[in-house]
């Protein structure tokens, strides 16, 4: 291209103004139901697999799913009448918290087909939830240790290790990374509000709030950036927002226009997926990137808009797909959804939101 053509086509591009991003739009994905149309996700792995619970078809309670290869499948239980599951890694195994033969909730790991459970801290079965796996199965969660008390674990290699408090009687695990770093909440000394932590190597340090009495961590990345829900202090009550921890301070991720928020899932990107009010009081998902909380309603097709309110988004793995709890205009039931990023302009290729609840 010679100087003269180069230079007017620099100044048609300055004449025409800043150059906007496209939004990033998503396709949506129905996962099914084990009979009845109530689901609830939980997590989703870089493959495209799902865990959450259901309600199969006859006069049972909920049950632990798989969605792998296009199929949802009811895992089962530990010997009682219902399973939830509460997150999946990259082979596919589950964790969760099921009834077991004694009517008592215990901790399990499916995997390769077959659920067991987990011993508690005191070598108790009974009292225990696992809520988190990481690639290499170590399991965070929490259990039993009195008739009256219950601590964060990390399970590894058949083992479970007692995480301790931030001073009072309580402590929960909610999410693992990679590196077997913690997050969740404890009881603090004193009052004894549970506050958010991030547990490094046994160390529990305490995430704080945004002025108010508790907070809690949902999510953790690789990188140990922690997203959960904080209380903040405004028109004389407690109201939680979403926050993400990183580099050692705390967040306000700020709301959709409603007066909370909460922040459920982050991945290696930085990207934070959870479910806020809005002005009008609903819940609608969101994801925050970029500096920015977005409406997840507002990233895809209308079609899929008319069907679908995204109420909560649960989880998101690395390739930026994210699961999603919806209610479905128009029908009854809730459904969960995997949401896929596309460019804008195949924003309506592939979209599957047309498959409603009754199925």
């Amino acid at each position: 291209m010679g100087t003269n053509k180069a230079v007017l086509l620099v100044a048609i591009i300055l004449a025409a103004g800043p150059v906007v991003a496209a939004a990033q739009q998503y396709t949506l994905k129905d996962i099914g139901s084990l009979g009845r149309p109530h689901t609830t996700g939980a997590g989703i792995n870089a493959s495209g697999q799902a865990t959450g619970s259901g309600l199969p078809r006859g006069d049972v309670g909920y049950r632990a799913f798989l969605y792998s290869k296009g199929q949802i499948q009811d895992i089962g239980t530990l010997g009682g009448s219902e399973s939830w599951a509460t997150g999946i890694n990259a082979s596919g195994q589950v964790v969760g918290y099921s009834f077991n033969a004694s009517g008592i909730y215990q901790a399990f790991l499916y995997s390769n087909g077959a659920m067991q459970g987990l011993n508690g801290l005191l070598g108790d079965p009974d009292g225990s939830s696992a809520a988190g796996i990481n690639d290499i199965g170590q399991i965070t969660g929490y259990a039993a240790v009195t008739a009256t008390t219950h601590h964060a674990f990390l399970y590894t290699g058949g083992s479970m290790q007692d995480l301790g408090t931030l001073g009072g009687p309580n402590s929960e695990g909610y999410a693992i990374n990679a590196s077997a770093q913690v997050t969740g909440s404890a009881a603090t000394s004193g009052v004894g509000y549970e506050h958010a932590f991030l547990c490094t190597n046994g160390v529990m340090q305490d995430l704080g709030t945004f002025g108010g009495n508790s907070s809690t961590g949902y999510g953790i990345n690789v990188n140990g950036e922690v997203t959960g829900i904080a209380d903040t202090v405004g028109n004389d009550r407690t109201l939680p927002h979403a926050f993400l921890y990183s580099n050692g301070s705390m967040q306000d991720l700020g709301t959709l226009g409603g007066p909370n928020s909460q922040g459920y899932a982050i991945n290696a990107s930085g990207q934070v997926t959870g479910s806020s009010a809005t002005k009008e009081n609903g819940a609608h998902a969101f994801l925050y990137s970029n500096g920015h909380m977005t409406d997840l309603n507002s990233l895809i097709s209308s079609d899929a808009a008319a069907r679908y309110t995204l109420v909560s988004a649960v989880a998101i793995n690395d390739k930026g797909q994210i699961l999603v709890d919806a209610t479905a205009n128009g029908a009854p039931g809730e459904a969960t959804l995997i949401l896929t990023p596309t460019s804008e302009n195949s924003a309506e290729k592939g979209d599957d939101s047309s498959r409603l609840l009754w199925r």
